[in-house]
């Protein structure tokens, strides 16, 4: 098929939950959608003489990306973005949020916040990024990021405009990112001559590029809007083939990492159908993935099969070997929720199912995990609780239940600052109080169990 700088991007993948997933740290074929996606590690840099933040700038490839990032057709870094004609908050990680603009989004692990133009993303561990809008693009992108709120490093974008079709597109690339002091990463873009055949460009990722003894540089090579390997000096490569399909354009197939393990994949049109998805319906998927290490040792291949069940339900079932001596079936619902994956070797079987009930003020899940084998089985049950903070209230495991409780963060109102004190603060205050007073005790006291509810009777039952 003919190619343009924008690449292909075969379906609306912002638009779907089957790709609302954390982006994986390994290259991997997805059983939910039969796409392989890849994973290419870089330096990460660290601002701040090591104080941080970190940001980690390996790539990343799937299929239902494009050409935006101008790294090749299907490669992008794991950057939070936010799109305006999408409403679509996509989070470094990899979850995609759906957000008005100039409207707060507040989670319990992520509060998205307007302010001046710009949105500040908050995650739960601390981490903060402000994004601004690019010109005429639609595209917010980080402009400062801190983990701590006293660390920050700063990134600087630029924009490229495409005419396809009478329409213009905008590529989105990252140009540097700086601390305080000195710049961490400086990316330069070589552009092609798109008359000639092929069209051949590349990209150069610098990291700490005014530290002579630091300095590490990649350079991307670009045919024809496919990137064709990232070069770390004359020794160090990892190179990529595809497939150039009617659907998806460049289609990864074939990786050789920089130490020499080599991954390829077989796509067919044999992939599951969507009724109310025709793109998504449209996708290839794969049926074989051939592992070869280094060396010229034993490839080792795994086959994949897809299955509708009804309208509502579908399966992969993933073999390991040829035969088989390992198989497993995934086994998801309407949502594109896995509800149990069942795992055959020999006469043994594993069967995990996953079960989710959200209540008014409590989500629970409980995974239940089966041990089968000559005809004699085991189960195990892992039951929990959630409340509407998405935080862990309750634990039951191997007949033993954990409860748990948290202290709230102080809430500002018109009369001021106030805070909601729970049944476990009030706990945690009296034994910390029991603990200081004993502190203070002459240490041939007798120990005194007067707080334990009971601990002294336990204790001397183990002894």
């Amino acid at each position: 098929m003919a190619h343009n700088p924008m690449g292909t991007d075969p379906t609306d993948d912002e638009n779907d939950p089957i790709f609302n997933a954390t982006t994986q740290k390994r290259n991997v074929v997805d059983p939910r959608t039969g796409l392989f996606e890849v994973y290419v590690p870089l330096p990460a840099v660290t601002g701040n003489t090591g104080n941080g933040p970190v940001i980690e700038m390996s790539l990343h490839n799937t299929p239902v990306v494009n050409n935006e990032a101008a790294l090749g057709d299907g490669w992008f870094y794991a950057m939070t973005t936010y799109s305006e004609r999408h409403k679509k908050l996509t989070l470094h990680s990899g979850e995609v949020l759906t957000v008005e603009k100039d409207k707060d989004l507040k989670q319990s692990a992520v509060i998205a916040q307007w302010s001046a133009g710009k949105l500040t993303v908050h995650r739960k561990g601390g981490r903060t990024e402000v994004l601004t809008l690019l010109a005429n693009t639609g595209i917010y992108v980080p402009e400062s990021l801190t983990s701590d709120g006293y660390n920050h490093v700063t990134l600087s974008w630029m924009t490229t405009a495409h005419v396809i079709d009478a329409k213009t597109y905008y590529q989105i690339q990252l140009t540097e990112i700086r601390d305080t002091t000195r710049r961490l990463l400086k990316v330069q873009y070589t552009p092609g001559d798109p008359t000639a055949t092929p069209v051949l460009s590349s990209a150069t990722m610098t990291f700490w590029p005014d530290d002579a003894v630091e300095t590490l540089s990649y350079t991307l090579a670009i045919e024809d809007y496919a990137l064709k390997s990232i070069s770390l000096g004359a020794d160090i490569k990892s190179s990529f083939e595809y497939l150039d399909h009617p659907t998806c354009g460049w289609l990864l197939t074939s990786i050789t990492s920089f130490d020499g393990l080599q991954e390829q994949v077989q796509y067919l049109d044999n992939g599951l159908t969507f009724p109310d998805n025709p793109k998504l319906s449209a996708l290839p998927c794969v049926s074989t993935h051939t592992l070869t290490p280094n060396g010229g040792g034993t490839p080792v291949i795994t086959t994949y099969v897809y299955q509708r069940q009804d309208p509502d339900h579908y399966r992969t079932i993933m073999s390991e070997g040829v035969p088989a001596i390992r198989t497993t079936t995934y086994n998801y619902n309407e949502q594109h929720n896995v509800t149990s994956e069942v795992l055959v070797q020999g006469t043994a079987q594993t069967q995990q199912k996953y079960m989710m009930i959200a209540q008014a003020e409590l989500l629970s899940r409980t995974i239940s995990t089966t041990y089968t084998k000559a005809g004699r089985s085991r189960e195990e049950k892992n039951e929990n609780r959630f409340n509407t903070h998405s935080a862990l209230v309750n634990n039951r495991q191997n007949n033993i239940t954990t409860a748990m409780d948290y202290i709230p963060a102080p809430e500002q109102s018109p009369l001021g600052i106030h805070k909601t004190t729970t049944n476990g603060e009030i706990t945690l205050n009296s034994l910390l109080e029991e603990i200081r007073l004993t502190s203070n005790q002459q240490t041939n006291n007798p120990i005194d169990y007067s707080w334990s509810g009971g601990l002294k009777e336990q204790v001397q039952h183990l002894m």
